[in-house]
Parts: C-alpha cells; structure tokens; sequence
C-alpha cells in the first residue's frame, strides 16, 4: 500500500513542476528597471530555453503555435506569458524536426487541458490545439 501511495505524489510531480518555473517568471514583474524592461527579459529566457529544449512530459499538452525559427516561438512565448501570466510557468518550445512548437503543459487528464483551452481561448482570443503526449 506505501509503494501505491508513492506513484500518486509521483503522477502529481509532472504537475508540481510546473510551478517551480514560476519562481523564474515571476521574478521579472518584481524587479523591472523603469528605464529598460528589456534586460529583465532577456535574462529570463535561459529558464525557458532550458525548458524549451527538453522533452516533452506525458499528459496533455496546449499547442498555442508552430514556428519555422525558434525566435518566431520565443517571441510568442514571451508575448503569451505577459498577457497570460498564469500561464508563463507552463510555457515550452519544443523543437520537431524543422518546427518549433509553443505548448502549455502538461496536464494530467484531457478534461483539464479542455479547461485550460477555454480560459486560453478567453483571455487570448487564442484557439489553442489539444496534445496527448505518450
């Protein structure tokens, strides 16, 4: 019974990592310099870089886009995480072949990701496309 109670907190971790990304993205809005925001920006990207280049977990995933070039999906990922910031820490460019995929994620179950979607659709006028990762 202790093993079972153990995959639980396990199956639970994909989600509460998540949130430890957030620590990063939120420290941006509490130290923005008056005269160059910029520079606050550029160093949060190595987090979500080394997000971005890592693979991606098992769930459901928001695609929100599909970028020839990384910059096109950096840029949107930056764009998306300040008028969304409940979305920023689970924000990835996942990089296919030649396409580089902004996604948000990973959700455990279809029917959360379809929630997210509709908070996504809202807030963005944004009509995100549902991911199963396996």
């Amino acid at each position: 019974m202790a093993s079972a109670t153990a995959a639980v907190p396990a199956v639970a971790t994909p989600v509460v990592t998540a949130p430890v990304v957030a620590t990063p993205v939120a420290a941006a809005p509490a130290a923005p310099a008056p005269a160059d925001p910029v520079t606050d920006l550029a160093a949060e990207k190595p987090p979500e870089s080394a997000r971005a280049f890592t693979t991606a977990g098992v769930g459901w995933w928001l695609q929100l886009g599909a970028f020839s070039r990384p910059d096109g999906a950096q840029a949107f990922q930056q764009k998306v995480a300040e008028q969304a910031d409940w979305l920023a820490p689970l924000l990835a460019v996942f990089r296919e072949g030649t396409l580089h995929r902004l996604q948000a994620g990973p959700y455990p179950s279809r029917e959360d990701a379809r929630s997210a979607a509709e908070r996504v659709r809202e807030a963005l006028q944004l009509v995100p496309v549902l991911v199963e990762r396996r």
